[in-house]
């Protein structure tokens, strides 16, 4: 049943929590160091243009023009400059450094209630499926057919990207700073449990709750699909029928009979004396 019962300690959003920290991923164009190569180009230039003064003034012209288009850049909008996606990366960014801060404080429930734990945790035992149903050999197969490989590549981009957003809309509840708990919290703590008092954060869901669950559902759906077809196309021997061993080892199979055939002969040649053209001693 989805979303039944209390996972103990959230072991499938810490997980992914940590594979979020260990890999962190860099938005469009923030890979490529432009900035720097325009700049060494520049230099390199100006340093040439001593011995050659029209590479000096071109240089300098190319200087001014950077120059202007950093100071028009700067005047714009930065939100607008930045896609969806690569957006979306970096508020889920930011909510799991928030939520791996409150978890090592040991406030995270605090912070969320129980319902968002459990639906987050439900979040990234889904996306922890999509990675058990990709990290199976036949999707690491050198011979997976192309579109099998678009498939392969389209779950894990959408599992990413779920569960990037369900880590987004909770990023308005999280806090942007921790303190450590005074001990009378902990002792306030365990006396609600002791006495099965749910506290304010328990009690009301969150608005972005129906959400976020919605995008869990979806998550699910995919992880189950995912897992029917590994385990379908890999064992059906016709999804390599073009792409597998089989013509190579036939071709070698084949090459092989042939040498075989041949030393056979050879070896009758050799054992073999060669006959005698009696045709010259008739009539003698």
């Amino acid at each position: 049943m989805l979303f039944s019962g209390r996972p103990p300690q959230y072991p499938h959003l810490v997980t992914f929590l940590d594979h979020q920290r260990r890999n962190p991923r860099r938005g469009k164009g923030q890979g490529i160091p432009y900035g720097a190569i325009v700049s060494g180009v520049i230099i390199a230039a100006l340093l040439v243009g001593d011995k050659i003064p029209l590479v000096k003034w071109l240089a300098m012209a190319v200087l001014i023009g950077v120059a202007g288009w950093f100071v028009y850049q700067s005047t714009q909008e930065r939100p607008n400059k930045v896609d969806t996606e690569t957006r979306l990366r970096r508020e889920a960014q930011e909510s799991g450094t928030l939520m791996r801060a409150a978890l090592q404080h040991r406030r995270l429930h605090r912070d969320l209630g129980e319902p968002s734990l459990i639906l987050l945790d439900e979040a990234g035992r889904q996306w922890a499926r999509v990675q058990e149903s990709l990290s199976h050999p036949f999707w690491g197969s050198d011979s997976l057919p192309v579109h099998y490989e678009s498939v392969k590549e389209q779950s894990q981009r959408a599992a990413e990207s779920g569960m990037n957003e369900v880590l987004a809309l909770f990023r308005p509840l999280m806090p942007d700073a921790h303190v450590r708990r005074p001990v009378m919290d902990y002792v306030g703590e365990a006396i609600e449990g002791l006495a099965k008092k749910p506290s304010d954060a328990d009690q009301t869901l969150p608005p972005m709750y129906g959400l976020a669950r919605d995008l869990v559902e979806q998550m699910r759906t995919m992880a189950d699909e995912l897992e029917k077809i590994t385990s379908s196309a890999a064992l059906d021997p016709a999804t390599f029928q073009q792409h597998g061993a089989a013509p190579a080892l036939e071709g070698a199979i084949h090459d092989l009979r042939n040498l075989r055939q041949a030393e056979q002969e050879l070896q009758q040649a050799i054992n073999s004396p060669p006959p005698v053209d009696t045709s010259r001693f008739e009539g003698q």
